[in-house]
């Protein structure tokens, strides 16, 4: 309960300074205020580091060989972490606000960039040294702040620009040390200055989009083409302010050779970056939109519009496929494939201040409200969010999910309630009351079926149903703003509200009356009432800094809580008075129940995170949000040297720089960088006040499993979790519990006993590897002998194991073996059991969605490879009859052609007959007369 531990944050995902990637161009590492979240592009996943600066951070770098990771905020201070375990080497101080820090190709050598100055210094090894950090060079030949900073590849060479309109390569090694080139020919401050691939040509782009190509002459070609030093000395005579930009080292020099414009629609160029391996540049202009061109040949490859503000920050991964863009005003991060024009990352927290949170029941989703009307879902186990819904005209007040969780129900001081489904992703239902009302906190019974909303203008309660969306009830009886709701978690819908009316009411809201008295809670307002999860106990937090613990079923106050004290700590930047004489309120705004009801969580307007011991009314754990100064709440003392000079705190005011004639600068800072004029009162325009945040949390929230919570602050969403590793027990470790004896065990069959020894050790390889060697038949009989006392471990490590292994049946029969074996046990201490119970539904559930998914994905398969192998049945036998009838066909054919013949032959033997017949026939006339003709001679 106690080894909660800062795991990740979400709901901001940029907030300023640069973007870079790692060596293998798959993870973006982003500064998030005094934090820096890491995206893994590759398996879509984010984490959040376990470090913070004082201050914003303002640039980040990294090593080439990723040994080094170097965060800079905004006052200049660093800190040097070992980017494999993310431990804070060092931290340092250049004595002034530094901008900008780069490490040359092979990283033994990093620059920085402090105000106009540069300074070279030596990376510290791994290695005993006698000083971590060296000092080789410094260098002042730059009139103003440096903006941007480049190494060549040999590390011979140093390009920058300033906002001096210059750009500058300096030569730190070699024969012509310290020799200067300085190339003049932009208007306005120097955005971005690079060497090409074979460093022959610089290519340079100031704020009003002029890009300028500089390409190298050396000696040869400068005798031919540059004019006589004698025209040149004439020329500087006649005009003794005319500058030559040609400075040589050796024999060559830097000389302008075209000019392009960059400007798109009128738009300013905010940010630029060159890709060296595919010649790509990319820029950001201030209306929203990118570009990506061509060099050297400045050709337009692309152009995108992601936003209508500032593209504050470009990146192209090492490999040049991928370009990262941010915005500053919307927090918005997007990765995008040039090539493909397809979306590889794109995340947009909440612009504005967090209101309220929620954990769906399954534990795998979280929603969010914030002021900039707007409820976010986040999927808790990579960290991104997968659906905006932007239905609302006004900042939402609370959320919550459905019990079914297929649902999120949000209200929002525009009047309405809307409903919003997770499967169709919309808007389904919205609920609003006869008379239009500012809804301030919603509940939903258990069942499912009703919905409550408590009301900031009229102090009343609607009940609606969901299913139909009709008003069925209003419930009123308070004479202040409803500030909480909460129903008892059993089926019978018991509802208890909270009021500024320092009273709060139990309700039932089928007989639609209040139950009992009137609870009063003394002098302080309401904010939070909250069930105990048996429902035989309730919890109201009041202004005052007090929480009462109420009994339900009496109506009796059992104990009292006193956090006033544990809230102090920190002050704002108008105190006068140290942080523990402070005088405005302190309170929690949000408190909820663990899993088994004994502690209480508690957040509120301060920069701490309480758990109490409901029974003793103790502290038990206390923790610190944010170490960021440049939020209201955090700092401490009021004589901190750092912003108390001679009495005066220098953050509240600005006239605290003089001219040299003695006159004050208005809107000057102590840094010597300009700002804009400031007129007390003015939120917005020219005059503007700057505005700074003030630290809370005000919303909490328990996880289903209780293994870990969320917190709504001014940081954004953050997550505490319980510590996954082994806990080592040194009470029952002997001289005999050792990994080789446990191994010993293992070999001999004694699994039950080299079980044991690896829980007692508490190392996570050596417990996996003997519990995955016990075999499937031994495994009932060693649950059912295994200890009660460690039988909690052993669970745990089950369900973290459930997580990410493939030995799902293997497992399956371990928790049925366990759960079996010791059923009447783990019932009598479910409470103490619940979040492993509920991390192994959790991880079931998971398992049984993607088992299901992917077996309806099979189905469908087989359903459509069997009516396709009917298709080709069907297919095969209507060929089958087509040959048969083609074959019919061809027999009948030759059979026509038999009978075609034989017809032939009979007519031919016919006419051979006919023919033969008149043959015969004329023969037999012949015959006849040549008779008759003799007849007719022998007659005469």
């Amino acid at each position: 309960m106690f080894s909660y531990q800062f795991s990740n944050l979400i709901g901001m995902v940029y907030k300023q300074g640069n973007l870079i990637f790692t060596r293998d161009g798959r993870t973006l590492l982003s500064p998030v205020g005094n934090r820096i979240s890491m995206f893994n592009l590759e398996k879509s996943t984010t984490r959040t580091l376990p470090i913070q600066t004082r201050h914003d951070i303002k640039s980040i770098s990294l090593s080439p060989d990723q040994n080094f990771l170097v965060a800079t905020d905004k006052i200049g201070e660093k800190l040097f972490i070992n980017f494999n375990t993310f431990a804070v080497l060092k931290k340092f101080n250049f004595g002034r606000m530094s901008s900008i820090l780069k490490f040359n190709n092979t990283g033994k050598l990093f620059c920085v960039a402090i105000g106009s100055l540069i300074e070279l210094w030596r990376t510290p090894s791994f290695k005993v040294q006698f000083s971590d950090f060296e000092k080789i060079a410094r260098f002042t030949y730059h009139n103003n702040k440096v903006t941007c900073l480049e190494w060549s590849k040999d590390g011979t060479h140093i390009l920058t620009g300033s906002e001096d309109m210059s750009v500058r390569v300096k030569f730190i090694g070699g024969k012509g040390k310290g020799s200067i080139h300085n190339l003049f020919g932009h208007k306005n401050i120097i955005v971005g200055a690079f060497f090409s691939p074979d460093e022959k040509w610089i290519y340079s782009v100031s704020y009003d989009g002029t890009l300028i190509y500089w390409k190298w002459y050396d000696g040869e070609s400068v005798e031919n083409e540059n004019e006589n030093q004698e025209q040149t000395k004439k020329k500087q005579k006649e005009n003794p302010n005319l500058i030559i930009n040609k400075f040589s080292y050796g024999r060559g020099v830097w000389k302008n050779h075209s000019r392009f414009y960059l400007k798109h629609k009128n738009s300013t160029v905010k940010s630029v970056d060159f890709q060296k391996k595919k010649q790509l540049l990319v820029v950001g202009y201030l209306d929203g939109s990118f570009s990506i061109f061509q060099l050297p040949g400045f050709t337009l490859v692309h152009t995108l519009k992601i936003s209508d503000v500032p593209i504050d920050t470009v990146c192209f991964n090492p490999i040049g496929d991928w370009v990262a863009l941010a915005t500053k005003k919307k927090s918005q991060l997007l990765v995008w494939e040039w090539a493909s024009e397809t979306h590889i990352l794109k995340q947009q927290g909440h612009s504005q201040e967090m209101t309220s949170v929620d954990y769906s029941p399954d534990g795998r989703m979280l929603v969010s409200g914030g002021n900039d009307n707007k409820v976010k879902v986040w999927n808790t186990e990579n960290g991104f969010c997968f659906i905006t819904f932007k239905e609302h005209k006004a900042p939402v007040t609370d959320v919550k999910f459905s019990p079914s969780g297929n649902a999120v129900f949000s209200s929002s001081l525009d009047g309405t309630i809307r409903a919003f489904d997770l499967i169709r992703y919309r808007n389904f239902r919205i609920f609003t009351t006869p008379k239009p009302a500012q809804f301030s906190c919603i509940a939903i019974d258990p069942s499912g079926e009703l919905i409550c909303a408590g009301t900031v203008d009229d102090y009343q309660i609607p009940v609606w149903s969901i299913q139909t969306g009709k008003l069925l009830d209003v419930l009123w009886g308070h004479e202040g703003a409803i500030s909480s709701l909460s129903f008892a978690p059993f089926s019978y819908p018991l509802l208890i509200s909270g009021s500024w009316d320092k009273t709060a009411r139990i309700w039932d809201i089928f007989k639609n009356k209040d139950v009992g008295e009137t609870l009063e809670q003394g002098t302080g307002l309401v904010l939070c009432a909250k069930f105990r999860p048996d429902g035989k106990e309730f919890a109201v937090s009041t202004s005052k800094g007090q929480i009462y613990i109420w009994d339900a079923g009496f109506g009796q106050i059992k104990n009292i809580i006193e956090g006033k004290k544990d809230l102090l700590g920190g002050r704002k930047l108008g105190d006068l008075r140290a942080w523990r004489n402070r005088e405005s309120n302190l309170y929690f705004e949000s408190i909820e129940y663990s899993a088994d009801g004994k502690y209480l969580i508690c957040s509120g307007n301060c920069n701490f995170i309480c758990i109490y011991h409901v029974e003793k009314t103790l502290l038990v754990k206390k923790f610190k949000i944010s170490s960021n100064v440049d939020i209201d709440g955090v700092i401490h003392l009021i004589t901190n040297r750092r912003n108390i000079k001679e009495g005066v705190d220098l953050n509240q005011i600005a006239l605290d720089n003089v001219d040299k004639d003695g006159i004050v600068g208005i809107g000057r800072k102590r840094t010597g960088h300009w700002k804009k004029d400031q007129l007390p009162g003015v939120n917005s325009g020219f005059l503007q006040t700057e505005k700074r945040l003030h630290i809370f949390a005000k919303s909490i929230k328990f996880s289903p499993d209780g293994r870990s919570f969320s917190c709504a602050s001014t940081e954004g969403l953050l997550m505490y979790s319980l510590d996954k590793e082994l806990v080592f027990d040194p009470m029952n470790l002997g001289l005999e519990m050792t990994s080789e004896n446990a191994l010993r065990e293992l070999i001999n069959k004694e699994y039950l006993k080299s079980l044991i020894m690896a829980i007692i050790i508490g190392e996570k390889k050596l417990l996996t590897k003997i519990f995955f060697k016990i075999p499937f038949s031994d495994i009932p009989i060693t649950a059912r002998n295994f200890p009660r006392k460690y039988l909690e471990r052993l669970i745990s490590f089950i369900a973290e194991t459930l997580d990410d292994n493939v030995n799902l049946e293997y497992l399956l029969l371990w928790i049925d073996s366990l759960f079996t074996a010791h059923s009447i046990y783990l019932k009598k201490i479910s409470v103490k059991f619940l979040y492993l119970f509920r991390a192994i539904q959790k991880q079931l559930n998971q398992y049984y969605s993607d088992l299901s998914s992917l077996c309806d994905k099979n189905s469908y398969r087989m359903d459509y490879i069997l009516v396709l192998g009917n298709q080709m049945q069907e297919t095969e036998r209507i060929k089958k009859k087509r040959i048969m009838f083609q074959e019919e066909d061809i027999q009948s054919d030759e059979e026509l052609e038999l009978k075609d013949n034989n017809l032939l032959s009979s007519s031919k033997s016919k006419k051979i007959k006919k023919n033969n017949k008149q043959k015969i026939i004329e023969k037999k006339k012949i015959d006849d007369n040549s008779d008759n003709e003799l007849l007719f001679y022998q007659e005469k």
